[in-house]
């Protein structure tokens, strides 16, 4: 269980920004946080990974302490079992695909690393190093890696968002079913509705640093309403359409009748009142 109150002052493009959230998360459980660009978002998992300190709060991790700003505690990112994948990708330039994943394994698992690069389809790209591989390689690469730890908290930054629509189906589905196998507990941060519809159990939307709704991704994402965007990809399966828009939070998934969509050519706006559809 985790267990967090986190505070911290903020600098971005819209001034300053005081972020101040509490997190409770069970084990095993997905959580999403959503929002604008510059809420908040990925500070929340660079404070999770010690890798940026708050100014006051604490962090409890099934009863260890990991962060407390009162007792002057402040665990090492390298002693929390955590698997980061940032929205960067952050992959080192001298190192192989291969060597990325052995280099983040706590011990020596090859078969799980074989796995690894068989789900991420990277078996070919093994010994490839990041300035030879396309963006959503690196994006694979890069979630493998946070794989490959097999950490006690997993936490993903926009991890699918350079893959096509097939590939972040197939990988949302491996990563539900490698978080049942080993147990970790999921952070995600996400722009992509169905990807948080997929994976997460809870839903906490940021806005200006502060929790400003939380609960299940149903009952969130009725709550929003309002959906207005440029269509990016339409993939119609069966009945449903996979539709990407480009809206000014940013990207956006979504699955929906085909009837909602027909007609509707990539480059249009649309606009959706999900509430009144639902």
């Amino acid at each position: 269980m985790i267990v967090a109150q986190l505070q911290k002052k903020l600098s971005g493009p819209q001034g300053s920004l005081h972020l101040n959230i509490a997190l409770h998360v069970e084990r095993g459980q997905t959580i999403a946080l959503f929002g604008a660009s510059g809420a908040g978002k990925t500070a929340t998992l660079r404070m999770l990974a010690g890798l940026m300190r708050p100014d006051n709060g604490h962090i409890t991790v099934d009863g260890f302490i990991w962060y407390n700003e009162r007792t002057k505690t402040h665990l090492k990112p390298q002693k929390r079992t955590i698997g980061f994948m940032f929205q960067e990708y952050a992959l080192f330039p001298h190192m192989t695909v291969l060597q990325h994943l052995q280099f983040a394994q706590k011990k020596d698992n090859p078969r799980f690393i074989h796995t690894l690069l068989e789900v991420m389809e990277l078996e070919v790209l093994a010994n490839k190093k990041p300035t030879h591989l396309s963006g959503g390689q690196q994006q694979r690469v890069a979630l493998a890696r946070a794989l490959a730890r097999q950490p006690q908290i997993l936490l993903l930054d926009e991890p699918l968002s350079a893959l096509d629509q097939n590939m972040r189906q197939h990988l949302r589905t491996y990563l539900k079913q490698l978080q049942q196998q080993l147990g970790f507990t999921t952070i995600l941060v996400s722009h992509d509705e169905a990807e948080v519809q997929a994976l997460a159990e809870k839903v906490y939307v940021l806005q200006n640093g502060s929790i400003a709704q939380k609960g299940s991704p149903q009952k969130v994402f009725k709550a929003q309403n309002i959906c207005r965007g440029t269509l990016v990809e339409k993939t119609i399966l069966n009945q449903t359409a996979e539709v990407l828009l480009k809206t000014s939070e940013g990207k956006v998934s979504l699955s929906l009748p085909m009837i909602w969509v027909e007609g509707y050519e990539i480059g249009d706006t649309i606009t959706l009142n999900l509430e009144k559809e639902h």
